[in-house]
């Protein structure tokens, strides 16, 4: 459902998480927010690359428990441990969109940069049209996406935030 991997682009060390399914189940978001945190405690990550492959949304099949009630955390503990990280964030949108909500959103997460690929458009929007009303840094093609990666990583910085713990509710 999603992948959590590391890299070099350009030699500089680099975080990946990819979504390979629309619907993420709790055990695959939690996996991502362990390995957020492990890009964020490596000083050696320069970078965390986060790929929207179409709509990432959560199982709510998945979330529901024999009650009824939502009884797993993974998405809160994602966003607790993504709201923390000090490692600058990538993301790259590869696929139409239809939904309002993405897990993988650069809307939610703070990425100081967004791209799209051509095909990678918004609800009734094409990929041109979201570069043109700024829902985006530029479109760019799947065959240039390392090369661009290369020359925007160098420049990213992390934040000189404190380090905090992320605060999880019971």
């Amino acid at each position: 459902e999603i992948t959590c991997r590391f890299g070099y682009i350009n030699q500089n060390k680099v975080g990946i998480i990819i979504n390979n399914s629309d619907n993420l189940s709790d055990k695959a978001l939690n996996m991502a927010s362990h390995f957020t945190q492990l890009c964020s405690d490596r000083e050696d990550i320069k970078c965390l690359i986060l790929i929207q492959n179409g709509d990432a949304k959560i199982n709510h099949q998945l979330l529901l428990g024999e009650n009824g009630k939502s009884d797993k955390n993974g998405f809160s503990r994602l966003i607790s441990s993504l709201a923390v990280c000090d490692t600058p964030r990538v993301t790259i949108i590869t696929d139409h969109q239809n939904e309002d909500f993405n897990i993988l959103s650069s809307k939610y997460f703070d990425s100081k940069l967004v791209f799209r690929w051509p095909g990678a458009g918004y609800k009734d929007l094409t990929a041109e049209e979201c570069s043109g009303k700024l829902l985006d840094d530029g479109i760019i093609f799947p065959g240039e996406t390392r090369k661009v990666l290369s020359k925007v990583i160098p420049c990213l910085k992390r934040n000189n935030v404190e380090r905090r713990e992320p605060v999880y509710r019971m």
